[in-house]
């Protein structure tokens, strides 16, 4: 977590947030731990392109894909391009035109690995196109869906990476030039394509690594033990109706909301200390259910200092906003909620309004960072926030930081 530390803690002025929580969880999904995560991949293996039956292959020695991930998803979206591609020794190019691979999860394999499937998706018109032979051949690849197969291999510790091997069969693809020297038998639509290729994807938020990872979820639970492969002791799943607590002090860190500009940071407000609490709605669901999520913060000032009065609250009031159980870490829960923001400071910051759709609130609990008995920790960090209002000295984005250590129970997993 940066944390801006000339900041001064004084000070005793709250900010309140409320929110309606709902824990949602998918069958199979990619995750980043930060939101919105860019994702990049690189072969590790020549890409190739088959097509009738091996008449023609087409290698590309390099390889990248790009994308983002603004939240856990069922598909991953990523661009491709190829260069330093070869057919018979000779040069080849495949030029994507804008198209897209779009990634599903599907069937566990155990031990980090799913088998799934792939759509190529193409703008109107458009199609992946395959030169070869001197320009002899032309295949266009367009748009179409279920292609398999994929297989997904969550790799390492955090921040963690996914090895994404393309086994793809039945491509269907068009032929509009064989000429000269071209291998192909004639011009015309055919099935028999296959595409081949070993990448491995990694993730980034702000510039610096974050875990991408895929995985499946199932039933969700609170648990005051840490869970044994996934699965609360018996005795030990926190119960419908039970309160769940949390301080921040200077000591874990605080809050801080900075004020930034360009990506510099210009200003900020900075709270010593805030409680949060919410109420479990059931013990275990498919999503599970807590309500009443509730947060203070206290202790606000801003750098010069100057004391403030800092409002956090859902977009809409008591709306319920949604969470996904997260597989990322072991043990731990990621909550996004819609927020508004109101600073105000007087003469420094007067009333400025910012409003986010993928603010973060983590519950992060691993073995690596949790000894039994002792408190788990809850990180919040609301990434960028846009400016949506505001009046003299407001800024163009805030982000949003601080770490909650959980008091009630004093130790908390999240299973699923």
């Amino acid at each position: 977590m940066r944390r801006l530390t000339k900041l001064v803690l004084l000070g005793a002025l709250p900010a309140l947030l409320w929110i309606g929580v709902q824990l949602a969880v998918a069958q199979t999904v990619f995750e980043t731990f930060n939101f919105p995560g860019a994702v990049s991949g690189e072969q590790q293996e020549a890409q190739t392109f088959s097509l009738e039956g091996g008449l023609l292959s087409v290698s590309c020695s390099h390889a990248t894909f790009s994308g983002e991930l603004e939240e856990p998803s069922e598909t991953l979206t990523v661009t491709p391009a190829y260069s330093e591609c070869k057919a018979s020794g000779l040069s080849a190019t495949v030029e994507t035109h804008g198209c897209q691979y779009v990634f599903h999860g599907g069937e566990s394999l155990g031990e980090g690995k799913f088998k799934g499937t792939a759509d190529i998706s193409c703008p109107s018109g458009e199609s992946i196109e395959i030169l070869a032979a001197a320009n002899t051949c032309d295949a266009k690849i367009g748009s179409q869906s279920g292609l398999s197969s994929i297989t997904y291999t969550n790799q390492g510790e955090a921040p963690q990476k996914i090895k994404i091997t393309e086994e793809l069969g039945s491509l269907h693809y068009t032929v509009s030039k064989d000429e000269g020297s071209c291998p192909l038998s004639g011009t015309g639509e055919k099935t028999n394509g296959t595409a081949k290729g070993n990448s491995l994807f990694e993730a980034t938020y702000e510039a610096a690594a974050t875990s991408l990872a895929v995985g499946d979820t199932e039933t969700t639970r609170l648990c005051e033990e840490d869970p044994v492969k996934g699965v609360c002791p018996k005795g030990k799943s926190y119960k419908a109706g039970q309160m769940v607590k949390g301080t921040a002090s200077a000591a874990t860190g605080g809050i801080s909301l900075f004020l930034t500009e360009n990506d510099k940071v210009k200003t900020g407000v900075d709270c010593t200390g805030g409680t949060f609490s919410f109420k479990t709605k059931e013990e275990a669901a498919n999503p599970l259910n807590i309500e009443g999520f509730s947060m203070t913060m206290t202790g606000c000032k801003t750098l010069k200092p100057t004391n403030c009065t800092v409002t956090v609250k859902t977009e809409k009031g008591s709306e319920t906003v949604t969470a996904t159980a997260s597989f990322v870490n072991v043990g731990g829960a990621i909550v996004w909620a819609p927020l508004s923001f109101k600073i105000d400071c007087g003469t420094e910051i007067e009333q400025c309004e910012y409003k986010s759709k993928t603010a973060q609130y983590s519950f992060r609990v691993s073995p690596t960072n949790l000894n039994p008995g002792k408190p788990a920790v809850m990180y919040s960090n609301a990434g960028r926030v846009q400016k949506v209002g505001g009046k003299n000295g407001c800024f163009t984005a805030l982000r949003w930081y601080g770490t909650f250590e959980i008091t009630e129970p004093k130790a908390l997993w999240v299973t699923g």
